[in-house]
């Protein structure tokens, strides 16, 4: 089965923390411009795979290349780390917004530090940024005065910022209330509808399965099974992939069905029309 040119290769990455072994000999290949969806039990390592992919946690052993750029745990250098961390961008669980700074500013911030793009500039494509996730009213709000929803785009939009390579989002959705879920999917499925390539580790099982080019099932840090949202919804081959997917269906308020609350919006009815 083709991905299409591998843009993003994991091999034989591993991550420990003294004997416990929290990513186990993982390899994962990311194409460009494809969404790849990672689920699992909690604590399975889904978290810890993605802060490896950027160095944020450093890798036991293992590699990750980026088009020609390659790390290797064995022989990491800091200029390559920080070449690394310059083609991938991180969204957190709990947004890692500036306080002190405006939804304007936190997304202008990458520019005009990592970048250094000139202020003007960094300005004109943050408002460009903004209109794009939906929150040109507020480039004026600080993070305390925007709901998690609102902050977790303006974190999304600071992702784009930088223009990476891939998106890395962690559990985007796990620190919102339920009502605002669907503001966050909707503009993740706006990057997805560009082709901006992502790894998103995720619990809401419709989205994983709808947004995805590739789903991949994860638990004890290993992959167990990947393929096509349907194949593996639908037809995994793996019976620890069914059992994990037979208890979420059994939950009422989870479960994956037509009538689940955060799919009820008219964002879902026009992104999936499509």
């Amino acid at each position: 089965m083709r991905w299409g040119v591998a843009m993003v290769s994991i091999r034989n990455l591993c991550k420990s923390y003294g004997t416990l072994q929290v990513v186990n000999h993982l390899s994962l290949e990311i194409g460009t411009g494809e969404v790849v969806t990672v689920i699992g039990p909690s604590g399975t390592g889904k978290s810890t795979l993605l802060r490896c992919i950027n160095y944020l946690e450093t890798p036991s052993a293992g590699s990750i290349t980026v088009d020609d750029l390659c790390v290797d745990a064995a022989g990491a250098k800091k200029k390559d780390i920080h070449r690394l961390r310059k083609e991938t961008s991180m969204v957190f669980q709990n947004y890692n917004l500036f306080n002190n700074k405006t939804a304007l500013e936190n997304i202008m911030e990458p520019m005009v530090v990592a970048q250094r793009v000139p202020k003007a500039e960094a300005r004109k494509r943050a408002l460009e940024i903004l209109e794009m996730v939906r929150l040109s009213d507020k480039r004026d709000a600080y993070p305390s005065r925007l709901s998690g929803g609102q902050q977790q785009r303006v974190s999304i939009g600071r992702a784009m910022a930088t223009t990476p390579k891939i998106i890395l989002l962690d559990e985007p959705t796990s620190s919102l209330d339920p009502e605002l879920v669907g503001e966050v999917l909707e503009v993740i499925g706006i990057l997805a509808r560009r082709k901006v390539s992502m790894l998103i580790a995720t619990h809401e099982m419709e989205f994983a399965r709808r947004i995805a080019d590739r789903v991949v099932f994860m638990e004890n840090g290993s992959i167990v099974e990947e393929g096509a949202p349907e194949e593996l919804f639908e037809h995994a081959q793996n019976e620890r992939t069914r059992a994990f997917l037979g208890r979420y269906y059994e939950q009422p308020d989870r479960a994956i069905k037509p009538d689940n609350t955060i799919w009820r919006t008219q964002w879902q009815e026009n992104y999936f029309a499509q």
